[in-house]
């Protein structure tokens, strides 16, 4: 019952990092953010959370699998997760189109995560999907037009 109740406290505690993360983006989102900003977030969810978000970035989508699961991360916190690097790829969109494209990709390989761990599909989960899809999308459209292009050019 004690071990239980200490597992528990462990989420909650998780979940509450993960909102304040959430929050402290959004405000930040209307304002001008800089890179050493969204750095002092990361550090503080590393601080917090033992949870580094370049490593995550890093990994492919077993490896995060396993990653959140050693850390005792609940499905609910792979959709916190996914909208933490939703908003964190908004906002170094325009500076950094290479982190950007990690930031959505595995915001939406969290998503795709939490389909298969709880079995079940979700609305919401898929209207964020297709919103984490929609600039990977456009980067993938604007290389091959980009490719197109410099191909046409070079005839």
């Amino acid at each position: 019952m004690e071990r239980r109740d200490i597992l528990k406290d462990q989420i909650e505690q998780l979940g509450r990092v993960l909102g304040k993360m959430i929050a402290k983006l959004l405000k930040l989102k209307d304002h001008e953010i800089t890179p050493s900003t969204l750095n002092d977030l990361e550090q503080e969810l590393q601080d917090e959370l033992d949870l580094n978000i370049d490593d995550l970035l890093a990994l492919n989508d077993q490896a995060i699998e396993n990653f959140l699961k050693e850390r005792k991360f609940h499905w609910s916190h792979f959709e916190a997760l996914s909208e933490y690097l939703h908003e964190a790829g908004q906002m170094v969109r325009g500076e950094d189109a290479v982190k950007a494209h990690l930031y959505f990709e595995k915001a939406l390989a969290l998503l795709e995560l939490t389909d298969k761990v709880t079995k079940t599909i979700s609305l919401e989960r898929e209207t964020k999907k297709h919103r984490s899809f929609a600039p990977l999308s456009k980067v993938h459209s604007c290389s091959i037009l980009s490719l197109k292009l410099i191909t046409t050019r070079m005839r």
